[in-house]
């Protein structure tokens, strides 16, 4: 719900739908704690959310990358996500995405 109050879908990889069940079962939490998984890898993206709107995301994707290593969500349109990657970097803040995933979850935008 928050995701879309900004106008920015959320998109989930197969791959991070894995990586988040791993996860789970690592921890044995069980169902209760996928919801706690997903807020801990999307805490961070929450802050940065109101900015994307702004630099015209439309699309975050949630990747295997994000759960497992931290990684940033893939953010589409390109050219937007080239924007806030940039501002990231003036900030000494990056991250690595997995364009092939998130092309496919966005449906090849």
């Amino acid at each position: 719900a928050l995701f879309a109050a900004d106008q920015v879908q959320l998109h989930v990889t197969q791959g991070a739908l894995h990586a988040i069940a791993r996860r789970a079962k690592q921890s044995a939490t069980g169902a209760r704690g996928l919801r706690s998984i997903v807020e801990a890898v999307l805490l961070d993206s929450m802050f940065e959310l109101p900015g994307w709107r702004t630099a015209g995301v439309h699309h975050a994707v949630l990747t295997a990358a994000t759960v497992e290593q931290g990684a940033s969500l893939d953010l589409w349109p390109l050219a937007a996500r080239r924007k806030v990657e940039a501002d990231a970097a003036k900030s000494e803040v990056g991250g690595s995405t997995d364009e092939e995933a998130a092309v496919s979850a966005v449906g090849g935008l």
